[in-house]
């Protein structure tokens, strides 16, 4: 039969959750313990994600589940403890609705009087032996007797009758469908096999016999069970009823649709459960939510186990309350305020958490490669090399690049100067230097605080490239520095000087990722040039050489001569150094001249090397020069 593209409703809607109550009670009766929704969901053995929502819809309708801590059981389970032995055991059979190996029937009986099993198999064989309720099957399974046909009295309406199936509708449909197509086969397997297709559904067992022994008087009901249960021509359902396997994954198919179209539903309204909203506004009062300690232990390892956890989703993997739900926003409420109240569980983020065990080892930190470093090495007037000067000293234009905000960088925040009225875009570039593409950094600039979240101190995001990558990053607020890009810059960034873009999604904590290969050419270092930069900070770094001579070195290999944000990106692989710096030795010494025809080209002029500092720029050194650090 043709599946339907439109959406499954009433009988067959029905049909599904019978058959998934039927998947349950099997995965429920294969576990010890009571079990979540979402963990039933995922454990149910078929090949398409079964939606936990329809799987606690189903559970919350059929009075053979039961709630128990928030986790789900078979009442009978659930009752066994207070009954009979026998009536356990018909409890089970019946619930379950399929046969039952006597080992799990004493495995569950002792599981719920807390005794050891060996306790109760002899009691419990004896019992499905002798009683003449149960029926022995192959391979240790037991039925319950109602469920077999009986046919002694050899007369039709009799058997209809005392076997309740005089006004059975599941017959009548099946007698409709067969009308006077010819169904008799060689043995009453065969003939089950024609009526099954005929059908094109499932049919109960009972049913299912009558129409064979109507054909095969002779034969027995209980035999034909025996038979069908090792022939893989049929599927035994909950009930017990039997299906064609060709209909079984039709069930499984409609089961696939109906999860899908639930979650779709669920997500359509998703969009008023809005987390940020509800963290925003008090609690409604009157709706009683209580949270464990048990429960809380269990939110911790859900968060452990993914990484970091949005209240949200913890809410509804641990509670399984959902959107929608008068008790979402009291749950999200109570569980915020538990964990924040937990040392190993820090807030990543807007109603995120981590364990603290999962921040990666050096977030919080200043990597030391981003740390700007300062040589105090004295030059033949006593004074140090290297001078800080003020923007008087280092004249307006380059001024304006060191107060340029998309330039900021790690230790010059206090230099940033953002123009009244600045409105930033709607997504960001930034220009990669040197020292953080070995960082696996990017600064977090002034003007980029709106696209991340100020508060808490570490934030959690998630940066998508491509479209499908998506790369775990962290901010850290206090230090103004995105940490986790390292994979991602040895695989798509050739070399200092790309340009990346950030933009805003719908999610306040994930970011789109934007590289096209564009690259900033003043910036950019090719490798050979980053060669033998590596080669000067190794000779820097033994010589203890000055940001000046470190410079003379750089801009003298520039014949034509190089601009200013060339010199700091090259003095930057070098040394990690400032613009202010790299602008004040610029300034501040004879050997250095703009070109006269291009006054933003800086050139080496080695006659003017021994004039030494320019005088009249001591007038223009900072009351605070930096503190000599070695790197």
């Amino acid at each position: 039969m043709p599946l339907s593209t439109k959406r499954v409703r009433g009988e067959e809607a029905d049909g599904v959750r019978k058959y998934l109550a039927g998947l349950i009670h099997e995965w429920l009766l294969s576990t010890p313990e009571p079990a979540k929704a979402t963990d039933i969901a995922t454990n149910l053995g078929v090949a398409e994600p079964v939606s936990p929502r329809l799987v606690r819809e189903t559970l919350q309708s059929d009075r053979r589940f039961t709630h128990v801590e928030r986790r789900w059981d078979m009442t009978a389970r659930q009752e066994l403890a207070t009954r009979p032995f026998s009536g356990a055991i018909t409890a089970l059979l019946e619930a379950y609705g399929k046969p039952i190996s006597s080992q799990i029937i004493a495995e569950q009986i002792a599981a719920s009087r807390k005794r050891l099993v060996e306790f109760f198999e002899d009691i419990v064989n004896d019992l499905l032996t002798t009683r003449a309720q149960y029926v022995a099957l192959d391979d240790d399974l037991y039925a319950l007797r109602e469920w077999l046909l009986n046919v002694e009295d050899r007369d039709e309406e009799r058997i209809l009758f005392y076997n309740s199936l005089t006004e059975s509708d599941q017959l009548a449909a099946a007698q409709e469908a067969i009308g006077r197509k010819r169904i008799k086969g060689n043995s009453p397997a065969d003939t089950a096999e024609r009526i099954l297709d005929i059908v094109g559904g499932s049919l109960a067992n009972k049913a299912l016999a009558f129409l064979v022994w109507q054909q095969h008087a002779t034969s027995s009901p209980d035999v034909l069970f025996h038979r069908m249960l090792r022939d893989d021509r049929f599927v035994l359902l909950s009930g017990p009823s039997w299906c064609s396997p060709s209909c079984q994954a039709e069930l499984n198919e409609r089961l696939a649709r109906l999860s899908a179209e639930m979650d779709a539903e669920a997500h359509e309204g998703e969009a008023d459960a809005d987390l940020h909203a509800i963290l925003a506004t008090p609690p409604p009062k009157g709706v009683d939510f209580s949270v464990s300690d048990s429960d809380i232990e269990e939110a911790v390892a859900a968060i452990a186990a993914h990484g970091a956890g949005a209240l949200d989703r913890l809410v509804t993997e641990v509670f399984e309350v959902y959107p929608g739900d008068e008790s979402f926003p009291v749950a999200i409420h109570t569980l915020a305020s538990r964990l924040t109240d937990r040392s190993d569980i820090l807030c990543v983020g807007p109603g995120a958490y981590a364990a603290a065990a999962a921040i990666p080892e050096g977030v919080g930190d200043i990597p030391p490669a981003l740390r700007p470093a300062f040589v105090g090495k004295l030059g033949d007037d006593s004074l140090p090399m290297d001078v800080i000067l003020t923007d008087g000293g280092i004249g307006p234009e380059l001024a304006d690049r060191v107060h340029d905000p998309e330039k900021e960088d790690v230790g010059e925040e206090d230099e940033v100067r953002i123009k009244r009225g600045y409105k930033p875009p709607e997504e960001v570039r930034h220009t990669i230097a040197y020292h953080h593409l070995q960082a696996g950094t990017l600064k977090v600039r002034q003007i980029d605080r709106e696209l991340f979240p100020e508060e808490p101190r570490l934030v959690r995001m998630i940066l998508q490239y491509a479209g499908e990558e998506e790369h775990v990053v962290w901010i850290d607020n206090e230090a103004g520095l995105l940490h986790g890009l390292g994979d991602w810059y040895a695989r798509y960034v050739p070399a200092p000087g790309a340009i990346i873009r950030l933009a805003p999604t719908s999610a306040p904590i994930r970011l789109e990722l934007i590289y096209d290969g564009e690259a900033d050419s003043a910036a950019h270092v090719d490798e050979a040039r980053v060669k033998e930069l590596l080669a000067l900070r190794d000779e820097a770094q033994k010589d203890e050489q000055s940001m000046l001579e470190i410079l003379c070195s750089i801009v003298q290999a520039h014949e034509s001569g190089a601009s200013f944000e060339t010199l700091v990106a090259e003095a930057n692989v070098v040394r990690r150094t400032t613009k202010r710096l790299v602008a004040s030795t610029l300034t501040g010494y004879h050997c250095f001249r703009p070109r006269d025809e291009k006054p933003t080209q800086w050139r080496f002029d080695e006659n003017a090397l021994e004039m030494g500092r320019i005088k009249a720029k001591k007038r223009y050194m900072s009351a605070s020069q930096p503190t000599q650090e070695k790197e």
